[in-house]
């Protein structure tokens, strides 16, 4: 959320043209509570884009493509595959700059890797507007390679080779050589610099805006050969369940375990530990039933018998809270944005509308609910999930083990659906708690459904009040907003 310019006017007509009216003529007033004051500071230095994300972008080919003897390219996506196709549209651009016929190219995951791919938290709806160029620099930066080693191989100046759909012809002569038996020479070439590159002219695109290029995992996951976080299995591998508190804060005072132990197939009850609020990104905490198969592990926890400290939220109740947040939009709050004189604009209308809306606690609630595997041996770990955040994630496994940032491997499996949920890595980080617990064995986390709307991420209720004033002639004058709504920042900061 970033604060519009000054002379920012809002367009459009029909059902926007009350924006438009506002925007042009006398006043407009938007006033926020409640912990957006940082994101309005005048003080501090904004970046946009991949430059303002940590660790940005890398537009190097040879981290992003090999090539085969055989030909094959293989592309490494470096974002989350949750069913918006980026798998598919990054490596496009990548096969479109280089050439490469579609059909001859593979996607591989990048692992969690920052330092060695640039940014990979796919969160925001902006991988494609962050690495649409990177990729076409790097597309076209492998291209030119390949154009190079086929030069040097023919001995011809590089300005008489040109590659076309996965071979370079020396443009004198036909004479064609394919991708695969240029590789190893291009791959031992010094990556063109940034500037020296011929990007493609959108009317050269074979792959970019064509609709006819398939989904390159499309195949798989009709076939049910696609690897998502419940797909991941080895011999041996454990499975839990966690019983986490029915309140954000809440605490075990004590637990019975003796009934869960009786259930055929369970094999350890083991309690994890909270984090003083606010907790960020760890674990709720509670009690795991970890046993030799999913059902088990249900049934286990079923027979639990616990008893919780509710802990501070204890008294929390949506429906006072939604009065009292309304009853903060119905007065001043801090401005935001001020244009005009909205109170003069109120006084001298010929007439006014005002309306209030209500957002409730929204659950993300992705068709594929949270799963994770971990194994740890010897202070080492390594973990397996649907993860928006890779970096995040291998951090925060790390922090929790006590591990070195090296000492923890992240992969990155399809997701099914993630919509943000995803991007917060307590469920991954709890098969890593359980993990250590086990050496060298995989631990398989499962939530249910029932789990993920319980304790979800839950989308923050807000309060909004509007009021509009009309001139004589019933257009749009002058337009007041207060939004009232909990930080996203509590889930960092008390304060």
């Amino acid at each position: 959320m970033r604060q519009l310019p000054n002379d920012f006017a809002l367009s459009n007509l029909s059902r926007r043209g009350f924006l438009k009216g506002v925007g042009a003529t006398s006043a407009l007033v938007l006033a926020a509570s409640w912990g957006w004051q940082d994101a309005f500071a005048e003080d501090k230095p904004k970046k946009f884009g991949a430059d303002g994300m940590p660790n940005g972008w890398i537009d190097d080919p040879k981290v992003y493509v090999s090539i085969a003897a055989d030909g094959t390219v293989t592309v490494v996506c470096n974002r989350s595959e949750m069913g918006q196709g980026v798998r598919t549209s990054l490596s496009m651009v990548v096969a479109d700059e280089l050439d490469a016929d579609w059909a001859l190219v593979k996607v591989q995951q990048a692992p969690g890797d920052e330092v060695r791919f640039g940014n990979q938290d796919t969160d925001g709806s902006r991988s494609m507007r962050h690495w649409y160029e990177p990729m076409r620099r790097c597309g076209a930066a492998a291209r030119t390679m390949l154009e190079q080693a086929a030069a040097g191989q023919w001995k011809v100046p590089v300005s008489e080779c040109r590659a076309n759909l996965h071979k370079v012809i020396h443009q004198p002569t036909g004479r064609e050589l394919g991708y695969g038996a240029l590789a190893a020479a291009a791959s031992a070439l010094a990556v063109p610099a940034r500037d020296s590159l011929r990007l493609k002219q959108p009317s050269e695109f074979r792959y970019i805006g064509k609709e006819d290029v398939r989904a390159i995992d499309g195949a798989d996951i009709v076939n049910g050969r696609a690897v998502y976080g419940a797909d991941v299995h080895f011999d041996g591998m454990l499975y839990a369940t966690i019983a986490r508190p029915a309140v954000y804060g809440g605490k075990v005072k004590s637990f019975d375990a003796s009934d869960t132990m009786k259930v055929p197939g369970v094999i350890k009850v083991l309690q994890i530990e909270s984090r003083p609020l606010p907790s960020e990104f760890q674990p709720l905490g509670g009690v795991a039933v970890v046993a030799s198969n999913t059902w088990a592990a249900i049934k286990g926890r079923e027979a639990l018998k616990i008893e919780w400290d509710d802990g501070p939220n204890a008294s929390y109740d949506s429906i006072a809270y939604r009065k009292e947040l309304e009853a903060a939009s119905l007065k001043p709050g801090k401005v935001v944005r001020n244009t005009g004189d909205i109170d003069k604009a109120l006084a001298s209308a010929g007439s006014t509308l005002e309306a209030s809306y209500y957002l409730p606690h929204l659950a993300q609630s992705p068709m594929e609910p949270m799963v994770a595997i971990a194994r740890y041996k010897d202070g080492v770990c390594e973990a397996w999930a649907p993860s928006q955040a890779p970096q995040v994630t291998r951090e925060r496994i790390g922090e929790r083990l006590g591990l070195p940032f090296d000492n923890v491997t992240f992969n990155v499996t399809l997701l099914g659906g993630g919509f943000g949920r995803k991007s917060k890595p307590d469920f991954v980080v709890e098969a890593a708690i359980l993990a250590k617990e086990f050496p060298g064995k995989a631990v398989r986390v499962q939530w249910t459904r029932e789990d993920d709307i319980h304790c979800s991420y839950f989308h923050t209720v807000s309060a909004e009040y509007l009021k509009a004033s009309l001139d004589k002639d019933g257009m749009p004058s002058g337009w007041l907003h207060r939004t009232v709504a909990p930080s996203i920042t509590a889930l960092f900061a008390r304060a």
